[in-house]
């Protein structure tokens, strides 16, 4: 009866110790592939975010030649109003200054609308500042803070940013 004990207590320790092993086995297993499908996972949201990068630009604006143009021509009124006269520091200069700046700011607001409608109206808007510039140049010039030819540059590269936005507006198409 003693060897038959050992015997059983050895089938039953070995078929203990092989479902243990198969449970381990198994969880092994199963831990290695829902991390390789964790890993497979990471790598396919790291490629989809590459693909979104590159489909939905999340800078277009960079890549109009209207808001390169404006965006240099805000510095060229920044150094102009730098040497108005102190006292208009809160008057003509500021005046410059944010209607200057409002051309390529709506710009880029525009281009990261999702609606051609809102773009549109974002250039517009631009549209609207660079008038609003364009008096205020003029109104410089009588003043006598800036020089006739300053003044005629100036306005000249803000026609050609003008014609720039207007071509870009009218080249959406907007589906109401």
């Amino acid at each position: 009866m003693d060897l038959i004990s050992k015997k059983i207590g050895r089938t039953l320790r070995s078929a203990i110790l092989f479902e243990t092993m198969i449970y381990f086995e198994f969880s092994y297993n199963l831990w290695c592939k829902m991390f390789f499908v964790k890993c497979e996972m990471l790598k396919m949201i790291r490629l989809n975010f590459v693909l979104f990068e590159k489909l939905f630009d999340m800078k277009p604006h960079k890549k109009l030649h209207s808001w390169t143009k404006s965006f240099e021509f805000v510095k060229d009124i920044y150094l102009v109003t730098s040497k108005f006269p102190v006292e208009e520091k809160f008057g003509l200069t500021s005046q410059m200054r944010r209607a200057s700046v409002s051309i390529p700011v709506n710009i880029a607001e525009g281009a990261a609308r999702k609606s051609p409608k809102e773009f549109r109206q974002f250039l517009y808007i631009s549209l609207g500042s660079l008038s609003e510039l364009d008096t205020l140049i003029l109104l410089s010039e009588s003043l006598s803070f800036i020089e006739k030819d300053k003044s005629d540059l100036l306005i000249e590269k803000l026609d050609v940013i003008g014609k720039l936005i207007y071509g870009l507006a009218q080249k959406i198409v907007v589906n109401d």
